[in-house]
């Protein structure tokens, strides 16, 4: 009986007893053993995957990093599966060149243009908004997110946080290795479980986080496994394998794979690599900043250093003689063209309107069938002997059709030189007041 009950005990996770480290205890150590990290440099690869192909990436990461100094440098190339876009590296890099500044470069190739550095001063908008590349490379693990999102976290938004209710602690085993297991729920908007895996023998690294949480009543859930082994003399322990899933409802919605391919803790680093001339990017590099009170301004990068002009790259120029000249021949007859254009247009404004005939014959023909523009229908002009006569023989049907708000308009647009058609419209007026045809007379002059 003694030896049955010691194996159901054995078989299952044990309580942590009085004699067993608290919970602010183990997460003390696995932060102070983080914290430690002064210096370094971290090289990652990370294959990204889930149910949106077009997400599916490799990434290339390198960070260095001295929070002695307070600076920070990221280079990344993406390796897009399911764009069309080239792979190129993009540079952030924090309080470099110049304190309180910060740099970003993406090495993107282009089509007749170059790519300028930005070089501006740092502020907290750029800490949060804009340095998008950049993350703390001590953090991995510590949460249950993927890589690329841990920039927006820090030590103490799971270890020994405060908005949750009192954590639990429990003894367990992973791979072989004893390990506590602490538990606890967030007192936050959403209510989240939280699951840390700690393991002593290694380092007190965390080798499984464990979010949960149930938004719009969906079990939502991240899973981060964790292998760490010790790095070179240091005598700390790293990640060497981070592996986040994202699962939602049961189903894997996106896949992280990270590797640690080089590294380094607490060793010296060349303060070069915080500078441009670190970076290994091209001379004649303009650099689009800003001066410390904010003004716009141009620099370029030599190569070597940074000076204090525009890059004669993107001034355009002179063009060989032969091409110059034949480009003056080719403006000055333009010129021509459009002042003779000009004048001819001006000409045709101040020609003499139509005779008289033409606009009475025009505004009564329209009146069977819409009205017609005097520039579409007007005849070629005649002597004014010629107008008279034809005013004086309009055929009676034409004119018998014109309403009365046509008589109206024509008086006031012939004047004086349409009295004698004037006088025979108000006699056929009067002998067809009931025509009800009715025109538009609103007829516009020609140009």
């Amino acid at each position: 009986m003694f030896h049955t009950a010691f194996l159901v005990l054995s078989l299952f996770p044990s309580v942590a007893t009085a004699a067993d480290p608290s919970v602010a205890e183990i997460e003390q150590a696995v932060l102070t053993r983080r914290r430690s990290i002064r210096r370094g440099m971290v090289s990652l690869e990370a294959k990204i995957s889930g149910s949106i192909g077009e997400f599916d990436v490799d990434r290339s990461t390198t960070i260095w990093f001295d929070y002695d100094k307070n600076k920070i440098r990221s280079d990344v190339v993406n390796h897009w599966k399911n764009r069309d876009e080239p792979a190129y590296r993009i540079i952030q890099c924090s309080n470099c060149e110049r304190p309180n500044y910060w740099v970003e470069y993406h090495e993107k190739p282009l089509k007749n243009a170059v790519k300028s550095i930005t070089l501006e001063p740092l502020t907290d908008e750029v800490r949060k908004n804009r340095l998008s590349e950049i993350f703390d490379p001590r953090m991995l693990g510590l949460v249950a997110i993927e890589s690329t999102a841990l920039r927006n976290y820090h030590f103490e938004d799971e270890l020994n946080c405060s908005d949750r209710d009192k954590p639990k602690l429990r003894r367990d085993r992973w791979k072989d290795a004893d390990c506590w297991v602490i538990s606890f729920y967030t007192n936050t908007k959403y209510t989240v479980y939280c699951e840390l895996w700690v393991v002593p023998s290694h380092g007190y690294n965390v080798a499984r986080n464990i979010m949960e949480s149930h938004p719009g009543g969906k079990r939502y859930r991240v899973t981060v496994e964790t292998e760490a082994a010790p790095v070179g003399n240091s005598g700390l322990w790293f990640p060497r394998t981070c592996t986040c899933e994202t699962v939602s409802d049961g189903k894997l919605i996106k896949k992280e794979v990270l590797r640690v391919t080089n590294i380094s803790l607490n060793e010296p680093i060349d303060d070069k690599v915080f500078t441009l001339a670190g970076m290994n990017i091209a001379s004649n590099t303009p650099i689009a900043g800003k001066l410390p009170d904010g003004k716009p301004h141009v620099w370029t990068w030599t190569g070597t250093s940074v000076v204090d002009h525009v890059n004669p790259a993107i001034i355009p120029k002179p063009l060989p003689p032969r091409r110059r000249g034949r480009l003056i021949t080719i403006a000055t007859a333009c010129a021509l063209i459009a002042t003779a254009a000009a004048l001819a247009i001006f000409l045709q404004r101040r020609r003499p309107k139509p005779p008289a005939s033409v606009l009475i014959l025009v505004a009564l023909g329209g009146a069977g069938g819409g009205p017609y523009y005097l520039h579409a229908q007007a005849p070629a002009p005649k002597s004014e002997t010629s107008a008279k006569k034809s005013a004086e023989t309009a055929p009676d049907k034409l004119a018998a059709k014109a309403p009365e708000k046509a008589v109206d308009t024509l008086k006031t647009l012939m004047q004086e030189r349409l009295k004698l058609a004037q006088q025979k419209m108000e006699v056929y007026e009067k002998e067809y007041k009931s025509d009800k045809v009715h025109f538009d007379g609103n007829h516009s002059q020609p140009d």
